[in-house]
């Protein structure tokens, strides 16, 4: 796999997040399109089976995070489309740490803002709620992390999650490149 070329995709997805809030439909697309182009001609072939396993089981994994509102659409398909390229322990790797890397720079952000306590604050009062909805009433929750918070609080709590997911694929593919292996038991 080209490393550099992954990594071109994914900052550029982190461009279009920090300009505008959201990555482009049109873009992922491109990019799952020049991955796969670029495994085939690398590899003369590509393992349809074990690629579809690596793009569909994480989206099915995070589902519940973009229902809640804790994952935008875009982050899921960003690690979807690492899924064309990378096996599934990778892909699962990647989102651990992103979610590791996203955890310390959102504490970061608030400590920063002066606003971590009222982050955790509405963080607390919105699973508080969330599992009443599912445990009681036997629903998904009808307003998202996202609807519950204002803009000023997103501004001031919310974090990009693209960026981790782009740091935590280099991380990842830096350790592979220079011979530590991840090994899940597999």
């Amino acid at each position: 796999m080209d490393i550099i070329l992954l990594v071109l995709i994914l900052s550029g997805a982190v461009a279009f997040d920090f300009r505008t809030d959201k990555i482009p439909n049109p873009y992922i697309i491109t990019g799952v399109l020049v991955l796969l182009t670029q495994q085939i001609i690398s590899n003369h072939s590509i393992d349809l089976i074990k690629t579809l396993i690596s793009v569909i089981i994480p989206i099915i994994i995070l589902l519940p995070l973009f229902i809640l509102g804790f994952l935008g659409g875009g982050d899921i398909k960003l690690i979807a489309m690492i899924g064309f390229c990378m096996e599934l322990r990778e892909v699962l790797v990647i989102f651990i740490v992103a979610v590791l890397i996203g955890a310390i720079g959102g504490l970061l952000k608030g400590i920063t803002n002066k606003s971590l306590f009222n982050g955790l604050k509405l963080l607390t009062i919105y699973l508080k709620k969330s599992i009443a909805t599912i445990s009681v009433e036997k629903k998904i929750p009808d307003i998202t992390y996202l609807e519950l918070a204002n803009k000023e609080q997103l501004e001031k709590n919310g974090i990009h999650f693209s960026a981790p997911i782009l740091l935590s694929t280099v991380l990842v593919l830096v350790i592979q490149q220079y011979g530590v292996l991840i090994n899940l038991g597999g």
